[in-house]
């Protein structure tokens, strides 16, 4: 036996769970301990003093607002709602409705209590408005929860953990519905309980535990019905010790009859060990009659019926919600407009800083223009290719690469938002051989083929392969993507697993390619990231940029359109020069170019200070398994270079490499962003840009598979007037 105010249901468990082990193996050790009970609460108070939780107050304000007090029988003051005047009836659902229920909390991809609390808000508006002629609008509860969230681990402390919380449940217009609005009802549910903080911890630290508080104000509206679902309470115990709950509920000694009950009606519910529902409402009798109480839990019974058929029989044809994208912004009527288009959405991310720009770059283009974000990766290939083993394993890369599924949301719908197709065309082609006898013009003409294909960035995919024989045991494979899903870092890694996939499914082995990346981690670390110190550094940096940096160069002699290159190429005595120089002076070699890089520039444009556009690679040492990621982490940032001043060269690059090494922590906020702090955000900060590439992807020589790799020539882009 063991008091209430000392432990709650889950301690109950763990209490139980240890004494079977025990009981087993009295020397058995035991699972580790998590955080004490004494210092959660003295954390909870700490949260209280500090006022750590005072921003959630709009929200629990929110949940309170327009609350409507229950219909009664008799009116009684809350002095009045004593225990010894307190009766219960009862309810339950057999178990193969039991087993309905469980299931139908996944069909919209959430749990029981959606479907729990949808019953619970329709049965008591329409009780309330068929037996009192009273409209409680959305019906506002208190609903406990096992109070174990928060940060720290708490998962094996004994104590009473409990939290109490009020929740709207936002179907007061659907009182009475069918059919597809019972869908309705248990999406908005979902979605209202997905929207308040630590499920709830909040609320009882700022109502109990911080006196500066709005919520703290005992005036206050109280819930007046209070919810609890308990879970499943099961027979066996576990170990060979014997411990187990027996019967299907806890069992109290006698209580003070005249303790004031704190709720109108306690709902609360249960499944026992024979797997069937079962649920009492407690009531006071001097307010509700007996007969209107089974009234209730008549309704309640019915309504769970209702929501169980309707979801295991004809849910509605989108059974996602909003919450289930987290790091999307996007209401029910967007999401479902998505769903229209892409009946295949997989998920739904937001666009990096960098990607939004592509876009923009390559929707912005004047028809007929080539897009300098069309990637494209030429491949020689000799020995005998097996096209089909190609095929299946470039579909098993982009199967297990997401960011290769990704597309652009259409703007009017979800703007600044991709959507990762679950079913996505491979993009895998095979072309018939071109009668030429140049090799060079028969690839130039296939290369020329996929430019003008260009990508659909709405519908994808944006990136495919395309295989052409040459003959004599010759093929071309050429990869092309939109550089919005892929940068050069990505390409070798992608090449080796197409490589390691295609020799797999030539001699039907497993492949071992490790753990993937997840692009939606990256997302997911970018959001973590501190805006508000990145902000400060980029103001701090920008603050002596007075106007955007124009490169006031000669024009060309003989103009031409599109994209132009020249290959400067370094002797190798030059090279080991270069090289040494950065060595001795503690620089890298990226340092030193990019520095004469931006130097060469500002005194061709006879300026003293410029702002050029520096690529960084945006894959950190610190973040396991980056480095084998595939996706767009490049980073490209505004680099100011004053030429002003003193300062001897080295000192001055040194200066530079320091200035970029404070840069990477602040580089996730995004050039548009940053754009914007420099107060030039509608026109382009710089014209120039430098990328210094250090992996190897291009030459002769190496293998695919048992192939032989005869060449690899890749072909990009810059809409940049000089990079």
């Amino acid at each position: 036996m063991i008091h209430h105010f000392a432990i709650d249901g889950v301690s109950w468990r763990i209490l139980l769970e240890d004494l079977s082990l025990l009981g087993g193996d009295a020397d058995a050790a035991l699972p580790a301990n998590s955080l004490p009970y004494r210092e959660w609460s003295l954390l909870l108070a700490a949260a209280g003093a500090a006022g750590s939780r005072r921003c959630e107050e709009a929200v629990w304000r929110s949940q309170l607002s327009g609350a409507v007090s229950l219909p009664c029988d008799g009116v009684i003051g809350v002095d009045e709602n004593r225990l010894c005047d307190a009766a219960a009836v009862s309810g339950q659902l057999d178990a193969v409705s039991t087993g309905g229920l469980v299931r139908s909390g996944l069909v919209y991809h959430g749990g029981i209590d959606d479907v729990f609390l949808a019953a619970l808000g329709l049965s008591l508006g329409e009780w309330s408005r068929s037996r009192y002629g009273h409209d409680l609008g959305d019906p506002v509860i208190a609903l406990e929860g096992h109070g174990r969230e928060g940060e720290v681990d708490v998962g094996r402390t004994l104590g009473w953990f409990t939290s109490v919380f009020p929740v709207r449940l936002e179907v007061g217009d659907l009182v009475g519905c069918a059919g597809s609005d019972l869908g309705r009802a248990i999406m908005r549910v979902k979605e209202c309980l997905r929207a308040l903080p630590d499920k709830g911890l909040g609320y009882g630290i700022l109502r109990y535990l911080d006196e500066a508080s709005g919520l703290s104000d005992p005036g206050l509206f109280s819930p007046e019905v209070v919810f609890n679902y308990l879970g499943r309470f099961d027979h066996e115990g576990v170990g060979s010790g014997g411990w187990r709950f027996e019967g299907t509920e806890f069992v109290a000694s006698g209580d003070d009859p005249l303790r004031r009950r704190l709720h109108l009606l306690e709902i609360n519910a249960l499944i026992d060990s024979d797997g069937a529902l079962r649920f009492s409402i407690g009531y006071c009798q001097l307010a509700h009659c007996q007969d209107a109480i089974a009234d209730l839990a008549r309704r309640f019974e019915a309504q769970l019926v209702g929501l169980i058929d309707h979801c295991l029989e004809a849910p509605l044809p989108y059974c996602h919600t909003p919450s289930d994208y987290p790091l999307a912004r996007i209401d029910q009527a967007g999401l479902e407009a998505l769903f229209d288009r892409y009946p295949d959405l997989e998920d739904l991310v937001p666009l990096t800083g960098l990607q939004e720009g592509l876009v923009f770059e390559s929707t912005a283009l004047a028809e007929g223009a080539a897009d300098p974000y069309h990637v494209q990766l030429v491949v020689h290939l000799e020995g005998s290719l097996d096209v089909a083993a190609l095929g299946r394993a470039w579909a098993g890369l982009i199967s297990r690469h997401e960011v290769l599924r990704l597309v652009v949301a259409p703007p009017s719908v979800a703007s600044g938002h991709g959507v990762i197709r679950g079913s996505a065309v491979s993009g895998f082609l095979v072309k018939p051989p071109v009668d030429i006898a140049d090799i060079d013009d028969a690839v130039e003409l296939l290369q020329s083929a996929d430019r003008a294909a260009g990508f659909d960035l709405n519908d994808g995919p944006l990136i495919r392969a395309t295989v052409m024989p040459l003959g004599a045991g010759r093929h071309v494979l050429l990869l092309s993507n939109h550089h919005l899903v892929l940068d050069g870092w990505s390409l070798p890694v992608l090449f080796e697993e197409l490589s390691v996939l295609y020799g797999s499914e030539r001699d039907g082995s497993v492949p071992d390619l490790g753990r993937v990346f997840s692009w939606r981690d990256h997302l997911e670390w970018l959001g973590s990231r501190d805006r508000a110190s990145a902000e400060a550094y980029w103001g701090r940096h920008l603050a002596p940029v007075v106007a955007p940096s124009r490169l006031l160069l000669a024009p060309p002699g003989s103009p031409g359109t599109g994209m132009g290159e020249r290959l400067i190429t370094l002797d190798e005595a030059l090279s080991r020069t270069l090289e040494a120089f950065a060595r001795q002076h503690g620089l890298t070699p990226a340092t030193v170019l990019q520095g004469l890089y931006g130097l060469l520039l500002a005194r061709l444009s006879g300026q003293d200070e410029i702002v050029i556009g520096s690529v960084r690679s945006g894959r950190s040492s610190l973040r396991p398994g980056l480095d084998r990621a595939l996706g767009l982490f490049i980073e490209t940032l505004p680099l100011y270079l004053s030429l002003s001043g003193d300062v001897g060269l080295v000192e001055w690059l040194r200066g530079q490499q320091s200035e970029q090494a404070d840069q990477e922590a602040h580089g996730h906020l995004g050039l548009t962003s940053i754009q914007g702090l420099s107060g030039f955000s509608g026109s382009a900060l710089f014209e120039a840009l430098f990328v210094y590439e250090n992996y190897p992807i291009e030459g002769a020589g190496g293998s695919f598979a048992d192939l032989e790799v005869s060449e690899i020539v890749g072909v990009d882009g810059t809409h940049y007037p000089i990079a």
